[in-house]
Protein backbone atom coordinates (compact mmCIF):
# COMPACT_ATOMS: atom_id res chain seq x y z
CA UNK A 1 0.00 0.00 0.00
CA UNK A 2 1.03 3.45 -1.07
CA UNK A 3 0.75 6.49 0.68
CA UNK A 4 0.76 9.81 -1.44
CA UNK A 5 -0.19 13.21 -0.41
CA UNK A 6 -2.74 14.33 -3.12
CA UNK A 7 -4.24 17.78 -1.43
CA UNK A 8 -3.33 20.41 0.60
CA UNK A 9 -5.64 23.02 2.15
CA UNK A 10 -3.76 25.98 3.27
CA UNK A 11 -6.62 27.93 5.14
CA UNK A 12 -9.19 26.43 6.63
CA UNK A 13 -11.23 28.47 8.80
CA UNK A 14 -11.59 28.34 12.31
CA UNK A 15 -15.38 26.09 13.13
CA UNK A 16 -15.78 25.50 9.77
CA UNK A 17 -15.85 22.51 7.15
CA UNK A 18 -14.29 21.99 3.45
CA UNK A 19 -14.43 19.58 1.07
CA UNK A 20 -12.87 17.36 -1.17
CA UNK A 21 -14.20 15.91 -4.62
CA UNK A 22 -11.47 13.19 -5.07
CA UNK A 23 -12.40 11.06 -8.74
CA UNK A 24 -10.28 8.54 -10.67
CA UNK A 25 -10.65 5.63 -9.13
CA UNK A 26 -11.07 2.26 -10.55
CA UNK A 27 -13.40 -0.79 -9.69
CA UNK A 28 -10.98 -2.83 -8.10
CA UNK A 29 -9.29 0.60 -5.55
CA UNK A 30 -9.74 0.30 -1.83
CA UNK A 31 -8.38 3.91 -0.76
CA UNK A 32 -8.26 5.57 2.73
CA UNK A 33 -7.78 8.90 3.50
CA UNK A 34 -5.65 10.61 6.38
CA UNK A 35 -5.21 14.26 7.35
CA UNK A 36 -2.20 16.04 9.04
CA UNK A 37 -3.54 19.22 10.78
CA UNK A 38 -0.34 22.03 11.16
CA UNK A 39 -1.69 25.00 13.86
CA UNK A 40 -1.20 28.50 12.61
CA UNK A 41 -0.14 30.94 14.51
CA UNK A 42 -2.46 33.32 15.29
CA UNK A 43 -1.14 36.59 17.11
CA UNK A 44 -2.52 37.04 20.87
CA UNK A 45 -2.86 33.08 21.18
CA UNK A 46 0.01 31.81 23.12
CA UNK A 47 -0.38 27.99 22.27
CA UNK A 48 -2.31 27.33 18.85
CA UNK A 49 -3.60 24.14 18.02
CA UNK A 50 -4.49 21.65 14.86
CA UNK A 51 -7.33 19.93 15.16
CA UNK A 52 -9.56 18.28 12.87
CA UNK A 53 -11.96 15.93 12.01
CA UNK A 54 -11.45 13.56 8.91
CA UNK A 55 -15.24 12.74 7.80
CA UNK A 56 -15.17 10.35 4.55
CA UNK A 57 -18.14 10.40 2.78
CA UNK A 58 -20.20 9.72 -0.29
CA UNK A 59 -18.85 7.42 -2.88
CA UNK A 60 -20.06 7.73 -6.54
CA UNK A 61 -20.31 6.13 -9.94
CA UNK A 62 -18.81 9.57 -11.70
CA UNK A 63 -21.00 10.70 -14.89
CA UNK A 64 -18.27 11.89 -16.89
CA UNK A 65 -15.68 9.05 -17.29
CA UNK A 66 -17.43 6.15 -15.22
CA UNK A 67 -14.63 6.38 -12.70
CA UNK A 68 -15.33 5.80 -8.83
CA UNK A 69 -15.28 9.14 -7.20
CA UNK A 70 -15.52 10.04 -3.09
CA UNK A 71 -15.97 13.00 -1.27
CA UNK A 72 -14.18 13.62 2.04
CA UNK A 73 -14.99 16.37 4.63
CA UNK A 74 -12.59 18.53 7.34
CA UNK A 75 -13.72 19.75 10.00
CA UNK A 76 -11.25 22.61 11.74
CA UNK A 77 -12.61 22.49 15.38
CA UNK A 78 -9.99 25.65 16.56
CA UNK A 79 -11.77 27.98 18.51
CA UNK A 80 -9.31 31.23 16.76
CA UNK A 81 -6.97 29.44 14.31
CA UNK A 82 -6.83 28.51 11.21
CA UNK A 83 -5.68 25.30 9.88
CA UNK A 84 -3.16 24.02 7.61
CA UNK A 85 -4.16 20.35 5.96
CA UNK A 86 -2.05 18.27 4.41
CA UNK A 87 -4.82 15.05 2.57
CA UNK A 88 -2.98 11.81 2.27
CA UNK A 89 -4.64 8.89 0.09
CA UNK A 90 -3.45 5.28 0.75
CA UNK A 91 -4.72 3.60 -2.45
CA UNK A 92 -4.58 -0.37 -3.21
CA UNK A 93 -5.61 -2.30 -5.45
CA UNK A 94 -6.98 -5.54 -5.40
Amino acid sequence: MAANLIYNFSDIAPGSTVSLFIHGYGNRDAVTYCVVPYNVFTPGVLFPQGHVTLTQGETFRWAVNGTVARKIYITNHSPFERAVVDVIEMKESF
